[in-house]
């Protein structure tokens, strides 16, 4: 095992400052910690990354290989994400994403609870309900290759109201 593949396995906080973290996933691997700084997360490697914290770090969340999987909507940091691979959103509660998304990578909604997307701008290669439901509750449209919901799962779009 490498230095990064033990960190990641423990709980625990890393601080980044200014400077981003790349994370090349050889190996599945879960992160129980949390992420804080102004720097960002860079994803590589062919394995999956799986983020299980909350995150406080406010730098862009790039997904350039593998599939980068969060269990909370807090779990994904409050900037943008940059997805040009698989971005997992595993929700067994209900959680919102608020941070916009882009990209050509596939988006995935799994888990029994809602996962609603609040970032006006957004878009996403191949979009796939596996669980639960995706719900689109912003301003605007949201913009996907396509769209593929499983047989139990939902996916919906909710009225903005203006007053």
């Amino acid at each position: 095992m490498t230095k990064w593949q033990i960190i990641f396995q423990e709980a625990g906080g890393i601080t980044l400052g200014n400077a981003d973290l790349t994370v090349n996933s050889l190996a599945a691997t879960s992160f129980n910690g949390s992420l804080s700084g102004n720097g960002g997360l860079i994803k590589t490697g062919t394995e999956a990354l799986m983020l299980t914290g909350v995150n406080f770090y406010s730098g862009t969340t790039t997904v350039n290989q593998g599939r980068l999987i969060g269990t909370h909507g807090s779990s994904l940091g409050l900037a943008e994400i940059d997805n040009q691979a698989e971005l997992e959103l595993a929700f067994e509660q209900n959680e919102i994403v608020n941070n916009q998304l882009s990209g050509s990578g596939s988006l995935i909604k799994s888990g029994a609870g809602i996962g609603s997307l609040t970032a006006s701008g957004s878009s996403q290669g191949d979009v796939q309900v596996n669980g639960g439901t995706l719900q689109f509750t912003q301003n605007g449209s949201f913009g996907a290759a396509s769209y593929n919901t499983a047989s139990g799962a939902t996916t919906h779009s909710l009225p903005i109201h203006h007053c």
